[in-house]
């Protein structure tokens, strides 16, 4: 392998333990991110393969899917807040509104 290959993937290295960390970061201030690190965990546990090519190919993948789950969870917030969000009535002024005055409702003293 040649010097230039190394400190590229030394480099790389670098960024993806820097990325776990701050994963691990997150998940103690937030409870609810912890999925993704233990998604994380067990995707990089299953990792097969005889070369580096090959586990750098399923590091990737694993990564990549771990993008489209907090994508996912993302979009699931967002849609709970907005079903939670009030929302304007809107009143039919073609018929009258009703009589709500209860004074014809109290008997007189």
């Amino acid at each position: 392998m040649r010097l230039q290959d190394r400190e590229a993937i030394s480099k790389i290295a670098a960024s993806l333990k820097e990325l776990d960390q701050l994963m691990d970061r997150m998940t103690e201030i937030r409870e609810p991110f912890k999925v993704f690190t233990y998604m994380r965990k067990v995707m990089m546990h299953e990792l097969r393969g005889n070369g580096l090519t090959e586990l750098g190919r399923q590091s990737a993948m694993a990564y990549q899917r771990i993008a489209e789950a907090v994508r996912l969870y993302k979009d699931w917030i967002q849609a709970t807040l907005d079903r939670g969000k009030p929302r304007m009535v809107h009143i039919r002024t073609s018929s009258p509104a009703p009589n709500l005055s209860k004074e014809k409702d109290i008997p007189p003293n």
